[in-house]
């Protein structure tokens, strides 16, 4: 029994260190969704922002934001995981229903409740606003700030990426289409370094 015992609790050990190992790896290429990904569990449906007069959690903001973008750009999470965690909060706030840390700590998903554990530790995630200088009334207002900054540098990442990828299918074939496409993002991805400097 106790042999049992100890092979299960190896099972979780390396099941933990794999996730802590895939976040590490994660945060170097793609911090910009670890971030929101922390946002959306460490605030998630229970902290409230105010959104042009209106109070809407954070959630819904961050959901709102990508999915208007999501017609004409990719905007999935490069980790298969982070999609299912991003699908499961949609589906809860769909369903009117309101949700913590705890609920994805106490997830029925293993992974959920690894990678949440592994985020939640994080005390950084409104630290360094304090460095700056802005005059913080209320944790709200860091919050707003710091959500807006991050689904900014999220869509920043995607549209970079098919720039990237534009100029090389521009490089082995010149059309309307893909010259047309690339003047856009390059307009919006402009549009988007602005609005980073003026929050930063």
């Amino acid at each position: 029994l106790k042999q049992e015992n100890l092979k299960n609790n190896k099972k979780k050990i390396v099941s933990e260190s794999d996730v802590e190992f895939n976040i590490l790896s994660i945060q170097k290429k793609h911090a910009e969704e670890i971030q929101l990904i922390r946002l959306l569990i460490n605030y998630g449906s229970i902290t409230n922002i105010l959104v042009n007069n209106t109070s809407i959690s954070i959630a819904e903001f961050i959901i709102r934001e990508l999915q208007k973008d999501s017609k004409y750009l990719n905007l999935d999470f490069s980790f298969e995981l982070f999609n299912q965690i991003f699908q499961d909060m949609i589906d809860r706030i769909n369903h009117n229903q309101t949700f913590s840390v705890d609920d994805f700590i106490n997830h029925d998903n293993e992974q959920f409740r690894l990678v949440s554990s592994a985020l939640i530790g994080e005390t950084h995630l409104l630290g360094s606003w304090s460095e700056k200088d802005i005059v913080v009334v209320q944790e709200q207002d860091i919050l707003y700030k710091v959500t807006k900054e991050s689904i900014l540098r999220f869509k920043l990442k995607r549209i970079q990426s098919r720039i990237q990828y534009l100029l090389i299918k521009l490089k082995q074939e010149e059309s309307d289409e893909i010259i047309r496409e690339f003047s856009q993002l390059s307009k919006v991805e402009k549009k988007i370094q602005q609005n980073l400097g003026r929050i930063v």
